[in-house]
């Protein structure tokens, strides 16, 4: 269904859902972006947020950039995998990195975006694994993220990981 006051603005009525889109055309390529669903997103909402796409494809502004950049971020996966490939899989301790990287991080921040990971996100994550284990796991996603700056998928020295408490450990006493 089109709308009589916003031009190329319409209702899309399918069987199991119904949703605002907006046609436009961006540098000549053809675009058809999906505004909200009804009736969470209401025809009011739908015309105000087509009104500002349009002004801003008329004055060269991409509306979709946003969008199209949050798809193709790297996620925290990706990350575990590039470090993987370039980095772990020739230690000594490739072991242990595959099982931090497989039963801990893979699990429970995969699918983040590396450059969404925060404080809070991270010490969350600490406080899920128990024992002295989370620090090790820690430390291990703290390099990842380091490299992650160093390949440009996060600003320089944002690793919330040198933030996050660790767990106190125990020194132990051996004797020879």
């Amino acid at each position: 269904l089109n709308d009589d006051v916003v031009p190329r603005l319409k209702l899309r009525v399918r069987a199991t859902c119904r949703s605002f889109h907006l046609r436009y055309t961006y540098e000549g390529e053809p675009r058809n972006p999906r505004l909200g669903r009804w009736p969470l997103f209401t025809l009011a909402d739908a015309r105000k947020k087509a009104r500002k796409m349009l002004r801003d494809a008329a004055n060269g502004i991409d509306p979709q950039a946003e969008r199209q950049a949050a798809r193709t971020a790297p996620t925290v996966k990706h990350l575990c995998e590039r470090y993987w490939d370039e980095k772990a899989s020739s230690q000594k301790s490739a072991s242990d990195v595959e099982g931090a990287i497989r039963i801990h991080i893979l699990p429970k921040l995969g699918r983040e975006r590396v450059a969404d990971l925060d404080y809070t996100k991270v010490e969350k994550f600490h406080q899920s694994i128990e024992g002295v284990r989370s620090n090790r796991v820690l430390a291990r996603l703290s390099v990842m993220l380091t490299f992650a700056e160093r390949w440009g998928w996060r600003p320089h020295r944002s690793n919330p990981c040198s933030l996050v408490q660790r767990v106190p450990e125990k020194s132990r006493r051996r004797y020879i």
